[in-house]
């Protein structure tokens, strides 16, 4: 290139870079038409455009022609001779000479094909360097001068500057393009609007979020009046926004074109002109509806949670917990903070074996759902059931993150199921213990069986087996008072029940009694100095014929025994009392057998005069049932009769029959009682109810009501009441009834003129003690041969049959029934024409109630 060509040339290439400059071309064309530039001022078949990027210190070839080597890829600095140009911000001609130099100093190393010449000069703005622009030749022909390193130097200022330009429009436009991709492609909607509340823009994000078909149909829309549900509206949003010049997650209530709701999230700004004053708002608005929904289907759950009935812990994939319910909190008595973070195992008792847990581990890590119980420890020390249920829960890729544990607390089930568990095998036991104490009918044998048995059903230190016999209880076996510091002799000695606290009560309650400590029971009897007792269970041995014994049992340890211990040994009492009754039973029924093979001879003929008796009976039942008839039928037609003349008889008379009816509605009345009371007595529902009776007042109260009936039958009543008499224990209606049957019969057989005589009286004989009453009248008397039958049911006897007075032959068995339940008895003196004397025995005190 000749000298006079290169300025006509220079201002042509100046032209052309100003030309390219403000030209729509992007950079690759520009790159190439900046070749086309400096190819026409100097050899540059080799050129190419290195830029720097500050950043990463790493260098790019956007633009990169050469004969010999291929475009290199973006590379680190090196030591290259671009990057020379770059540290040193100066042109540079290189040749072979001058590049051997430079990397003699180490400034430089080899890295394309070397070049004959290399000329680079720096691409500079200001005094920052953006890149490098080089031209070299590989031809011994070609060789570059200072003049054009000059020259690209000045053209390399004016292409740095329209570099820059370029690079400035294409990063605008490409920022231009990604924000309208970003608008036109954000799953969020976005807005522009005026302060008015016209919307200048809009996404088809939020176009059809709010329900529209088009941006123009939505910019219809005015926000001053209409899109806000309440209470929240367009000033609301404005006086937020102007209050801070910027809103984030604002939540409100839009409507959609059709008028349906959704909850949206706002995050906005006022864009204001140079005067101050709004120009628009921009922002983005998100639906959360669906995520407002799954929030409070999460506080919801939460609650639940938190509510459940059942324990709830979660935990992580090493086993640490995470979270815990209250209701954890109520059954382990940990607090949250005091088990986040750490390992369940404190829960542990040490009653679950290690297997177990190794298989729950198995089971749950493999994502499977583990079912068990466990026997775990409170926090204060307390053991309690735990059914619990432990499965894994997976993220959406299947991996397991966490553990659930659900756990209900089944003490109270647990407890229940070995009490019957318990209950079972006691039932099994005592049901061994019963087929094997009746499988025996010896009653020693019997005894041996149950002490040694006993120990099965109730844990013991000593036992003993006693009998009643009347009031006195007597030990029949024992076992492990020798232990317990108790002598054979000791235990010889028979107690009276009645005197002993702990039998007596064991008597009249029917039931089993616990002491848990014998030194603070008032009553305890300590039979000899060293007696080791301290608590004590005991139960009365019942049987069909009432409690027959008892069954007691000690221990050296105070509060030993529990109403469970008394149940079980009562339970095994009521089998004893079964299989001793069946012994005693048996043992009177072979005495009684072997009796009766000593007495068969003799026993004939009894057993004929009992036949006899037995004929006699038999008639004297049919006569009784033949007089019931008539007595019933008398009163009966007599009712009815006056019942009739009531209807159609003398009305000046009705007085007189309603007495009569009367009368006999009473005779009726009383028959009928007689048979109830009989029928009672045998059906055992009649029982004593003992209160402490003055005999004497009872006396004085009945005859002050029969005075007036006695002096009308023309009768005289004598008594001899022994003063300042003792109450008995007596029941008071049962005495008056006898009382008055016996009064009414002597009032019945005595003639008029005759004398009725009642009388008390304090005896005593080889037995007991005796408080009696008698009766004694002066009628016909009674027959020896009546005597024998007179307390028999249905018995009447001559004199009854001959005498006017009507009976049933029940009222004397009746009172016979009421004194044997209070241990008395009844006693008959009369002679045939001189009268008969009834006396009553009561004893002063009862060596028991009866009950029938």
């Amino acid at each position: 290139m000749y000298a006079s060509d290169q300025p006509l040339t220079l201002h042509a290439a100046l032209y052309r870079i100003a030309e390219e400059t403000v030209s729509g071309s992007d950079l690759p064309t520009f790159y190439a038409a900046m070749h086309s530039i400096v190819a026409q001022l100097m050899f540059a078949a080799n050129f190419y455009i290195a830029l720097h990027d500050a950043q990463t210190n790493t260098l790019s070839f956007p633009y990169f022609v050469d004969e010999n080597d291929p475009p290199p890829p973006p590379r680190p600095m090196v030591k290259g001779l671009t990057e020379y140009v770059l540290r040193t911000g100066q042109s540079h001609l290189v040749t072979p000479a001058v590049f051997r130099k430079l990397q003699e100093q180490g400034e430089v190393e080899l890295v394309l094909t070397p070049a004959v010449d290399w000329l680079g000069v720096p691409l500079k703005v200001d005094d920052h360097v953006l890149g490098v622009l080089v031209v070299q030749s590989y031809h011994d022909a070609i060789h570059f001068s200072e003049t054009d390193k000059e020259l690209l130097t000045f053209v390399s200022r004016q292409i740095a500057i329209a570099l820059t330009r370029k690079r400035t429009e294409a990063a605008l436009r490409e920022s231009e393009e990604k924000y309208r991709s970003l608008f036109e492609q954000a799953p969020i909607g976005i807005y522009r609007t005026s302060p008015r509340g016209r919307i200048l823009d809009a996404n088809p994000a939020l176009i059809h979020m709010l329900g529209y078909d088009s941006f123009a149909q939505m910019a219809l829309r005015d926000l001053e009046t209409e899109g806000f549900a309440p209470p929240y509206s367009r000033t609301e949003f404005e006086r937020l926004l102007q209050q801070t010049g910027i809103l984030r997650g604002h939540e409100a209530i839009w409507q959609r074109r059709d008028g349906s709701s959704l909850i949206i999230c706002e995050n906005a700004h006022a864009i204001y002109g140079a005067d101050g004053d709004v120009l628009y708002y921009e922002g983005t608005v998100e639906d959360i509806s669906e995520q407002k929904q799954a929030q409070e289907r999460l506080h919801i759950l939460q609650r639940a949670i938190e509510q459940s009935p059942a324990a709830i812990m979660l935990s992580d994939t090493q086993g640490n917990v995470e979270y815990v319910n209250p209701k954890f909190t109520q059954a382990t008595g940990y607090q949250p903070e005091e088990v986040i973070g750490r390992n369940p195992r404190l829960l542990k008792s040490g009653e679950t074996a290690p297997a177990e847990y190794a298989r729950l581990w198995q089971t749950i890590s493999s994502g499977g759902e583990w079912r068990g119980e466990f026997h775990n420890r409170k926090k204060n020390g307390e053991l309690f059931w735990e059914a619990a249920s432990i499965s894994a829960i997976t993220d959406p890729t299947g991996r397991i993150t966490h553990y659930l544990a659900v756990k209900e607390d089944i003490t109270a089930r647990k407890t229940m199921e070995a009490a019957e568990r318990q209950q079972h095998a006691l039932v099994e036991m005592l049901r061994h213990i019963a087929a094997l104490i009746n499988s025996t009918l010896d009653l020693n044998e019997v005894l041996d069986r149950i002490l040694g048995n006993i120990g099965r059903v109730v844990p013991h230190d000593a036992a003993i087996i006693m009998l009643i016999e009347g009031d006195l209880a007597r030990i029949v076996r024992s076992a492990g008072y020798a232990d317990m510091g108790l002598t054979d002799e000791a235990l010889q000695f028979p107690f009276v029940v009645s005197a002993t606290r702990n039998l007596h009560t064991m008597l009249t309650s029917n039931r089993p009694l616990v002491i848990p400590d014998v030194t603070a029971y008032p009553g305890w009897i300590v039979t000899q100095a060293g007696h080791q007792a301290r608590a004590f269970v005991g139960a009365p041995i019942r049987c069909r014929r009432g409690i027959i014994g008892f069954l007691s049992l000690e221990s050296r340890e105070p509060g030993f025994f529990n109403t469970t211990h008394a149940e079980r040994l009562q339970a095994l009492a009521d089998q004893t009392g079964i299989a001793i009754d069946n012994a005693q039973l048996y043992e009177r029924v072979r005495a009684h057998a072997a009796e009766l093979e000593a007495r068969v001879a003799g026993r004939t003929v009894e057993l004929q005069a009992a036949n006899a008796k037995l004929q006699e009976l038999d008639h004297l039942k049919s006569q009784f049932v033949a007089n019931v008839s008539h007595e019933l039928r008398t009163p009966l037609a007599n009712i009815k009769l006056y019942l009739q003349l009531l209807e159609k008889g003398r009305a000046d008379k009705h007085t007189q029959y309603l007495a009569t009816l009367n009368r006999e509605a009473s005779l009726l009345h009383r028959l009928i009682e007689e048979l109830l009371d009989l029928s009672r007595f045998d059906l055992g529902q009649r029982s004593v109810a003992l209160t402490p009776l003055d005999v004497n007042l009872l006396i004085q109260r009945l005859l002050s009501d029969r005075a007036a009936l006695i002096a009308d039958r023309g009768l005289t009543l004598q008594t001899r009441l022994t003063p300042d008499l003792p109450t008995i224990p007596a029941d008071q209606a049962m005495m008056t009834q006898v009382l008055t049957n016996l009064l009414t019969n002597a009032m019945n057989y005595t003639p008029t003129g005759g004398v009725i005589t009642l009388a008390t009286q304090l005896r005593s004989n080889s037995e007991h003690d005796w408080l009696t009453f008698s009766v004694s009248d002066t009628g016909p008397g009674i027959s020896p041969r009546d005597r024998m039958h007179i307390f028999d049911r249905f018995y009447r006897g001559d004199a009854s049959r001959t005498a006017a007075a009507s009976g049933t032959g029940l009222g004397l068995a009746i009172c016979q029934e009421i004194l044997r339940r209070h241990d008395g008895q009844i006693t008959l003196e009369s002679e045939p024409g001189r009268g008969s004397t009834f006396t009553v025995w009561l004893p002063l005190s009862l060596s028991r109630p009866h009950e029938v």
